[in-house]
């Protein structure tokens, strides 16, 4: 699929973390775009020599994410523990 031009349109904000605003313009692939048309505009070709910011689709780390910690042990209490005595 093609990479489309989108704006954020007036009183949205858009992205990950909601860090895209009002008239940002981000690049998405088609199908994304057309899913987020209520807060999104496709821009006409045009605008293409502008800024425009890459999303990281969702649930992808980006390089200013911490690394993810370690799963804690699950320690499995008997039920003389859990009775409170």
């Amino acid at each position: 699929m093609n990479d489309v031009i989108c704006r954020v349109r007036p009183g949205f904000w858009h992205g990950p973390r909601n860090e895209y605003g009002p008239g940002d313009l981000v690049t998405l692939d088609e199908a994304s775009a057309h899913a987020f048309r209520d807060k999104l505009e496709i821009v006409p070709d045009q605008a293409a020599g502008a800024p425009v910011a890459q999303l990281v689709p969702a649930g992808e780390p980006t390089s200013e994410e911490a690394p993810a910690q370690p799963e804690r042990e699950t320690v499995k209490r008997s039920k003389r523990d859990q009775s409170g005595s």
